[in-house]
């Protein structure tokens, strides 16, 4: 998988700085993830600038593999993501996702016949949300994906608007489900890498608003936010080559 250039993803969207600073964090062995601690304030956070790098795989049996943690399992919780593709085609391409495939037990974002979903799942009859976008996505530009939840339901957000929206099905509460998380694959083996760039994959131990999604998303992050316990941002340049799984 390549650490690819990325372009700017509109004159209304600010993109990704060259460099990030993230200090007193303890790095880990994945390239460009972040486990965290601690709290800022996030209201004062610089709007992102000049062209930076998205993650590209060159194989369709690539993808980020990180093990299992019940960190991963969080309840309330928002994974967000920037992605770009034009494979339209009838396949499911993960994003990030924790679940293993028919087990109803965990969370997606994908891109599924070239339109955004996402879901989580405590069983297939508990459940916060599972939601498909209107709209195609697989166009080639640039486009935000959010999901959040809490003790209301589930959300979805494309490009910092609310497309859907459940009540939960049964007990509120996170999953449990032990598969390792994957960046760029849905689930398992049978299912292709993503076709296109990934980037500022997030995920957190809280539901994020609306408002404070859409300020965030076009915010070089300090790695330190309330909540936010990994961060991938693909930034580092002298990794150009990542294994096929990690």
């Amino acid at each position: 998988m390549n650490l690819a250039r990325r372009w700017q993803r509109g004159a209304a969207a600010a993109i990704t700085a060259p460099q990030r600073f993230v200090t007193g964090l303890r790095r880990i062995a994945w390239p460009g993830l972040v486990i965290l601690a601690g709290w800022l304030d996030v209201s004062s956070l610089p709007a992102q600038s000049g062209a930076g790098f998205a993650l590209r795989f060159g194989s369709s049996n690539a993808l980020v593999q990180v093990a299992h943690s019940t960190s991963f399992n969080a309840y309330p919780f928002t994974v967000s993501a920037w992605f770009r593709t034009t494979n339209s085609a009838a396949v499911v391409q993960g994003i990030a996702s924790k679940y293993l495939v028919a087990s109803g037990n965990g969370w997606v974002l994908v891109v599924q016949n070239g339109r955004l979903r996402g879901f989580h799942y405590r069983t297939f009859a508990n459940y916060s949300i599972d939601v498909t976008s209107a709209a195609v996505v697989a166009d080639g530009f640039w486009h935000h994906a959010a999901m959040t939840v809490d003790a209301t339901g589930g959300k979805l957000f494309l490009d910092g608007l609310l497309i859907g929206a459940n009540s939960w099905t049964g007990l509120a509460g996170g999953a449990t489900s032990t598969q390792p998380l994957f960046i760029g694959r849905y689930s398992h083996s049978i299912y292709p890498s993503f076709s296109g760039d990934l980037d500022e994959i997030t995920y957190w131990n809280r539901a994020l608003g609306t408002n404070e999604l859409n300020y965030l998303k076009h915010r070089q992050l300090n790695g330190n936010e309330d909540g936010l316990v990994a961060l991938w941002h693909f930034e580092d340049r002298k990794s150009t080559r990542l294994n096929s799984s990690h």
